[in-house]
């Protein structure tokens, strides 16, 4: 067959392999693709717009785009209702078909010209390859909550956390004299539904119970206090209330029976629900220095603490006892949390590292670093494998749990985080920072070692590099297919 002169870019057939399309240098066309679903065909190239083509009628409709930099890659989602853009501004655009406008803000993360992009068999992982020489994996399908703010960028967000029953998203202001400090997100359907008028003082920790109908919020203003979701309604008088201190942190335990607070001048206490009396725990092991982070374990039996001291407390959470101290950190302990599923304790601290802690026998197992600057905020996935930080440095990154290990490439760079914390099912991760913005993010894990990682992307891409292709474009590298 033949076209018009000069190179031909792509060529791709319809889903009825009736109809060959090309794209050629004249245009010049980068490349093309047909939806599996309908006579529609797309199109992208030097131009810097996307093209879709009815068949039928051969008509082509540009889709909006701020974006004008060279397409080098289109590709449908299998149902057709998606489509994804590779542009060389390093991003990757993502379309709805239906309506043709752009979803959600541009992919980032590359550092190189985006050239191509596939989608996975259950369209629930998007590929994309850059001249950085990465491949990177995202979740289309939550592309709107990729790290894209909830809220406008105001006041200092100084707590959030996700209910693990209901769909709901809490957030609060540190920034004292803000009027309505707390807010609660219907997250489902990603809009406000309350406003909880918790005074004029900053709030830095919320947690919900397990069930997911009360939250507790700790203030600046040394007020501990549980409130009805999603009324916003107050229950009951504070837990605490000392306006001679500052609140940092507060935690339920899994079976929501019991709560823990901690704050200046070494104040560590516990409550047990719902009207028992509240206990103050001996401060002689923090020295009276602030404690900034509490958590409970799993069975809700054992009570961390950590604070200025640079020590971590284990406690008896029924009656308060000490039970042991780690010693490792070289600066203050900002965040404190467990692992849902063994007996693995996670801390952040001032001294920029993350570590973990095996809570059995109180040894240190690994020490994470990467962060920049203070680690104020860490969290564990609800299956345990993955575990988030926060930091100062205005990044999240995510850690794989087994193997000590970084995945992929930090979230961010966005403000100073103060706190960050999964959803029930793993598949969000909400982040507020001191930017006043709320970010809910999809992070997408990556398989734990090469062998897992490439069986993922040669589920994506189909094939590997032939003996001849690797002649082409990769001369410097052994061959190796690991696609088979």
């Amino acid at each position: 067959m033949r076209g018009p002169p000069g190179a031909v870019y792509s060529v791709a057939f319809s889903p009825d392999g009736g109809t060959l399309a090309s794209g050629h240098k004249d245009a010049p066309i980068y490349s093309v693709a047909f939806s599996p679903v309908a006579q529609v065909l797309a199109a992208g190239g030097l131009a810097g717009r996307v093209y879709l083509w009815d068949v039928g009628s051969q008509q082509p409709a540009p889709l909006p785009s701020t974006i004008h930099s060279p397409i080098y890659g289109v590709a449908f989602s299998h149902d057709g209702h998606t489509l994804a853009s590779a542009n060389a501004s390093d991003t990757v655009q993502i379309w709805d078909v239906t309506h043709r406008v752009q979803r959600g803000q541009p992919l980032t993360g590359p550092k190189g010209i985006v050239t191509s992009v596939a989608f996975g068999s259950d369209d629930r992982t998007l590929a994309a390859g850059s001249t950085d020489s990465t491949i990177r994996l995202w979740n289309p399908a939550a592309v709107s909550g990729f790290g894209h703010p909830l809220v406008p960028r105001s006041l200092s967000v100084g707590a959030v956390a996700f209910s693990h029953a209901g769909g709901w998203l809490a957030w609060g202001q540190d920034q004292p004299g803000a009027a309505d400090t707390i807010q609660l997100w219907d997250v489902t359907h990603g809009r406000p539904m309350a406003s909880i008028p918790a005074g004029r003082v900053g709030v830095r920790s919320l947690a919900f119970s397990p069930n997911g109908r009360l939250l507790l919020s700790a203030t600046q203003g040394g007020t501990v206090q549980l409130w009805h979701v999603p009324s916003g309604k107050r229950d009951g008088p504070p837990i605490y209330q000392n306006g001679g201190v500052h609140i940092f942190s507060a935690a339920f335990s899994q079976h929501g029976n019991r709560i823990a607070f901690a704050g200046s001048k070494g104040t560590l206490g516990l409550r047990t629900l719902p009207s028992g009396p509240t206990r103050m725990l001996d401060p002689s092991p923090h020295a009276a220095s602030a404690v900034y982070a509490v958590a409970f374990d799993s069975s809700g039996s054992t009570l961390a603490s950590g604070g200025d001291d640079r020590n971590i407390q284990l406690w008896n959470a029924a009656n308060g006892t000490l039970l042991r101290t780690l010693t490792g950190h070289t600066d203050a302990v900002f965040s404190l949390a467990f692992s849902p599923t063994a007996p693995l304790l996670a801390s952040g601290s001032a001294d920029d590292t993350v570590r973990l802690w095996n809570t059995s026998n109180g040894n240190q197992i690994h020490e994470l670093t990467g962060h920049q600057d203070f680690v104020r905020s860490v969290a564990f996935s609800p299956t345990g494998a993955t575990l988030a930080s926060g930091s100062a440095d205005g990044t999240i990154r995510l850690w794989d749990v087994a193997s000590h290990t970084p995945i992929g490439e930090p979230l961010g760079p966005i403000g100073f985080i103060d706190s960050i914390d999964f959803s029930s099912d793993g598949d969000s991760l909400a982040s507020g920072s001191r930017d006043g913005t709320i970010r809910v993010w999809t992070p997408v894990a990556l398989p734990a070692g090469i062998p897992a990682l490439e069986k993922e992307v040669c589920g994506v891409v189909g094939a590997g590099l032939t003996t001849s292709e690797q002649s082409l474009y990769a001369t410097t590298f052994r061959y190796h297919n690991p696609c088979g």
